[in-house]
């Protein structure tokens, strides 16, 4: 069984898609930077370059039960949805079915389909997993830098690591010149998300391929590829967003209504950019978290 310390170092390596060269001694220039997977849409706000996948997902439940305990309100509150079924291409080209039912059990847990995007969620469900890759991206920093110590940090319910905990300690105060930011990852609001939208619609951002229904049938002697993997770092390139349309609907801040489409609509539907309603959890929903550097007073926390 792998360490706590260390499932978080994978976390963070796994959101990872580039870092800078230099990262600075002194976090009051950490929002200056370009956070893991995340690209910048204005001078503020930044938005993951994918969505997020069933390896993320792991990840977290990983931690939730090391932390809170198997059998936890927090562990079992974190699951995903089980019912329905998925399918993906067969890998064998076709040479068969074609399709292949893969139960969401499966698709969750197989290893084939971790870098697939995490669906079968709620709203609650992303936001809740949001906060906890924010304590954990900010522990990592804090560690790096020497603030923390790694030997120290707790893996119990009762004394881990969260940004409000931190920005409440001793060690927080003594530090207080050092650090002026911390990481907040969310989910947007429509306001945001039109932000993004208008770079889209401007052309002012690299996004990449239309996965739905008509794109699809280009590819694989025209079989329907029903869903793809949203993390690829040997075809991944810098600076674009991957899925922004198409592949799977993204959660925004409003229960129900998700935007960019999704692999059960045409390209042209696609293409108006407008957000939809949708019951979810399901299977062509999930999400990708924005980003913004937070400044933080002290004078709060004292």
């Amino acid at each position: 069984m792998q360490s706590l310390t260390s499932i978080k170092i994978i976390l963070f390596l796994s959101f990872c898609t580039h870092l800078p060269a230099q990262t600075p001694k002194n976090l009051k220039d950490f929002n200056t930077i370009l956070p893991p997977n995340c690209i910048p849409i204005n001078d503020t706000l930044l938005c993951d370059q994918t969505e997020v996948s069933n390896l993320n997902w792991k990840e977290y439940t990983y931690y939730i039960k090391k932390v809170m305990g198997e059998e936890s309100v927090e562990a079992k509150s974190a699951m995903s949805d089980q019912d329905g079924h998925m399918f993906k291409l067969d890998p064998d080209n076709g040479s068969k079915k074609g399709r292949i039912p893969v139960h969401k059990s499966q698709y969750h847990h197989y290893a084939f389909y971790d870098d697939y995007p995490v669906i079968g969620i709620s709203l609650q469900q992303a936001k809740n997993f949001c906060t906890w890759r924010s304590n954990v991206v900010f522990e990592h920093f804090l560690v790096e830098r020497n603030i923390l110590e790694s030997s120290t940090l707790s893996q119990n319910r009762d004394n881990h690591f969260t940004i409000d905990n931190y920005l409440h300690s001793e060690i927080a105060q003594e530090n207080k010149h050092l650090v002026s930011h911390y990481p907040r990852y969310f989910i947007p609001s429509e306001e945001e998300w039109s932000l993004l939208k208008e770079k889209i619609q401007n052309n002012e951002i690299k996004i990449g391929k239309i996965n739905s229904r008509s794109a699809a049938k280009k590819h694989q002697n025209k079989k329907i590829i029903p869903i793809q993997a949203v993390r690829n770092t040997s075809q991944k390139t810098k600076n674009t967003f991957y899925h922004i349309l198409g592949n799977v609907s993204e959660m925004i801040d409003e229960e129900f209504y998700v935007e960019g489409g999704d692999y059960t609509q045409t390209a042209d539907d696609i293409l108006l950019l407008e957000k939809k309603k949708e019951i979810y959890p399901s299977d062509f929903v999930g999400f990708r978290c924005f980003f913004v550097w937070e400044e933080i007073d002290y004078e709060l926390y004292k």
